[in-house]
């Protein structure tokens, strides 16, 4: 699609995202005004299978403002704040993706990290305008068994198999100059960790789903039923809150100057999506 398209800009969409009033326009203004850049982000929010609003994605928000970061500013933000480029806001510059033979990576084995890598590669090689808005949705189909739709956990084979061609790639001499080490072992540890976290959310809605059913069969409950529950309820509930407190502590590696860039970051986003006008 890419290489058949005229236009100098190019946008991946899916078909059931919503881009917001104003993407487009603003996307472009950033990047005629930054010719040097190889791409544009913003920030996103995440809309239920009906529409509604979910939750804000909780991507950095690395800059209060408008701006342009330059290749060697990239590597550097991508080390202190780690991936920030949601798919759903990225617009390339079509001659970075389809004129350049280094971002000549569209690969249908890299599954859901295709998008990821020529990203990171335009983003490192280019430089990338932000833009601190939400200006697009990402639809996520959330139900009671956790992200029963998520092909992070559905096709965990294809996903560890992606991304380990992912790092091979980003490790070969031949893109190690436009993707530091360090920025590809965050990557990797945050993919994985993020997985494991949301397996261990599935399993944790399976349980208690399971309580619910069993629950459900019995014709009545003595108190000492009622106990026993209360008390499974009560250590799932703190397994939950710790396993989870885990797996964010190692996806972050978190220290006191990393804790205080997150709450900035998170106080940041937050404001901006109580403030959107994006419905």
């Amino acid at each position: 699609g890419a290489k058949i398209a005229t236009g100098e800009y190019i946008y991946f969409c899916a078909a059931d995202d919503r881009v917001c009033p104003g993407f487009f326009e603003k996307s472009v203004k950033i990047l005629n005004q930054n010719p040097q850049a190889g791409l544009s982000s913003a920030l996103l929010k995440i809309i239920g299978k009906d529409g509604n609003d979910e939750m804000w994605a909780k991507t950095p928000v690395i800059s209060p403002t408008e701006c342009f970061l330059s290749a060697d500013q990239v590597r550097k933000t991508l080390l202190k704040h780690g991936f920030w480029f949601t798919g759903h806001t990225v617009i390339f510059r079509r001659d970075r993706i389809v004129k350049d033979k280094d971002t000549d990576v569209w690969d249908p084995e890299l599954y859901q990290f295709a998008d990821h890598i020529v990203t990171m590669i335009v983003a490192t090689k280019h430089g990338v305008c932000f833009i601190p808005e939400i200006l697009a949705t990402w639809r996520a189909y959330i139900g009671h068994s956790g992200y029963a739709d998520t092909h992070f956990v559905s096709e965990e084979t294809k996903t560890n198999s992606a991304l380990d061609k992912m790092v091979q790639i980003m490790n070969s001499k031949e893109y190690a100059l436009f993707v530091p080490r360090d920025v590809v072992k965050q990557y990797i540890s945050k993919c994985m960790h993020a997985v494991e976290s949301m397996r261990f959310n599935k399993i944790h809605n399976e349980m208690i789903d399971y309580m619910k059913t069993t629950r459900s069969l019995q014709k009545s409950e003595s108190l000492l039923d009622k106990f026993v529950y209360l008390i499974i309820k009560m250590l799932d509930g703190f397994k939950f809150f710790f396993v989870k407190s885990y797996f964010y502590y190692r996806r972050t590696d978190i220290n006191v100057f990393s804790l205080i860039r997150i709450i900035v970051s998170y106080r940041r986003g937050l404001k901006i999506y109580k403030n959107s006008k994006c419905n």
